[in-house]
């Protein structure tokens, strides 16, 4: 069941990108949980014991931080999205596939709350906006291979 990111939360993010790979490429890449370390520098493992769907869990070490998630929505080639806890933070964080005449329309929303985020909120701000675009310049690289 989908869970709409918090708009109130300390940390709100919300970026796009125009990947030249069709959706069902770039679903395959965002779904492939334990190879997100082999195309984002970032994320140093990650692992999901079973198929990607709604209410199954995975954790992954990402930014130096191990995060613990569930995922909330699974429509393939359409959306996906889920939910994350780490030290003093609770992440929603969704993506919107929109397949396009020479690609796809690639949007990531999250939002944080917690403590680190509310203590922290102008120095994570802009490190979390820049991640995202960072997850999101890395994913349109490995899909256009």
């Amino acid at each position: 069941m989908k869970v709409d990111i918090n708009n109130k939360a300390a940390i709100v993010s919300k970026q796009s990108i125009k990947i030249d790979a069709p959706t069902a490429t770039v679903w395959t890449v965002i779904t492939q949980v334990n190879k997100w370390h082999e195309w984002q520098p970032r994320v140093k493992k990650a692992h999901l014991a079973g198929p990607f769907g709604e209410g199954e869990s995975f954790e992954w070490t990402g930014s130096g931080m191990n995060i613990k998630s569930k995922i909330h929505t699974c429509e393939p080639f359409v959306e996906l999205g889920w939910t994350g806890n780490s030290i003093g933070t609770v992440a929603i964080h969704n993506w919107s596939l929109v397949s396009i005449k020479d690609g796809t329309i690639v949007t990531v929303e999250e939002s944080l709350t917690g403590f680190l985020p509310s203590l922290l909120k102008l120095f994570i701000r802009k490190k979390i906006t820049n991640g995202v675009m960072k997850s999101l310049e890395d994913l349109k690289k490995e899909c256009e291979k």
